[in-house]
């Protein structure tokens, strides 16, 4: 999975898998959902993202496994 920040763009793209993208579908004004050629979801596209999300959600991940109880965090300058 990648997380990409575009700040030239203002894009938060959130790829789920590494597929070619085949076609995108619009969820809401500015957020769109990634398609592979099989219809499959591959990720999201967030447009505007700093409208939409705050410095901390947009500098900070969290990675959290539910059956082991591990968390671990990054955060991004």
């Amino acid at each position: 999975m990648r997380l990409i920040y575009d700040p030239n763009a203002d894009v938060l793209s959130i790829r789920l898998r590494l597929a070619p993208i085949a076609d995108s579908e619009e969820l809401e004004d500015g957020i769109e959902v990634l398609l592979d050629a099989d219809g499959h979801v591959i990720g999201f596209d967030y447009a505007d993202a700093r409208g939409r999300l705050t410095l901390e959600e947009l500098t900070s991940v969290t990675y959290e496994n539910l059956s082991t109880k591990r968390r671990e965090s990054l955060r991004l300058p």
